[in-house]
């Protein structure tokens, strides 16, 4: 459960994560090193970097399977209808 102050923490790190521009490059340079990172953990990660409802990156670690991409698709679905 979030508390108050976990959320106001929250909201104070994502200002650190805004982008003076970001396009192709950026995308697949970030999908790459979350990628990579992810290797250093023993957990089946997949990792989807979508721009102008395109996927730019795409990219899954070993132990994945189609339920995650079926839930990156819930997740991107999610955003447009509530960012879109």
């Amino acid at each position: 459960m979030y508390t108050k102050q976990s959320l106001e923490a929250l909201l104070a790190a994502e200002k650190n994560f805004v982008f003076s521009k970001f396009d192709m490059e950026d995308a697949y340079k970030l999908g790459s090193m979350l990628f990579e990172q992810g290797k250093k953990e023993p957990k089946p990660i997949a990792v989807r970097i979508i721009l102008d409802d395109l996927i730019v990156y795409q990219a899954f670690q070993p132990g994945t399977n189609a339920e995650n991409n079926r839930w990156m698709d819930k997740k991107c679905n999610t955003v447009r209808r509530t960012h879109g």
